[in-house]
């Protein structure tokens, strides 16, 4: 026969154990909203940012006008590079301002694409802007440019003969 001492231990335990769930059943309930809160809030914050972001870089963007879904007639090849030229920008600041990628603007100047009507209207904008609202628009410094050609250090090479 069980001992009457062991018995009652674990009658005590369970008992124990019983109110110890009962006791933490509506903080893990709590807890789990909480969570649940949490999650929604992270959700909320990635969107706003992404939205945030969106909004950044289509605000130096040029206007789109209404004529846009026909090409216009006096685009040319080197349009894009003549235009980042005039204004004195990169490639990654002219894309900005246009509102593409940097590597679509070259593409557009090695001629491995060509942009379409809508990306020719916002160029052709662009063009008629100054290098300095250009400038301002993109919210950066001038173009990087290459400058003058510095001459390679070390020994100089004899003459043949």
């Amino acid at each position: 026969m069980p001992n009457v001492a062991s018995v009652l231990k674990q009658e005590i335990q369970r008992l124990a154990r019983k109110e110890a769930k009962a006791f933490t059943l509506p903080l893990k309930k709590a807890l789990v909203a909480e969570r649940k809160n949490v999650a929604a809030l992270r959700r909320q914050v990635a969107a706003l940012a992404k939205a945030s972001g969106r909004a950044a870089r289509s605000s130096a963007v040029v206007p789109l006008e209404a004529a846009a879904s026909a090409a216009p007639k006096n685009w040319r090849k080197d349009t894009v590079r003549s235009t980042r030229k005039k204004l004195g920008l990169t490639q990654a600041q002219l894309a900005k301002l246009i509102g593409v990628s940097q590597i679509t603007v070259s593409f557009w100047e090695t001629g491995r694409s060509t942009p379409r009507a809508g990306a020719q209207v916002k160029v052709l904008a662009a063009r008629k802007l100054s290098a300095a609202q250009a400038l301002a628009r993109v919210g950066g410094k001038a173009g990087r440019g290459r400058g003058p050609r510095r001459k390679a250090k070390g020994r100089k090479r004899a003459k043949k003969a």
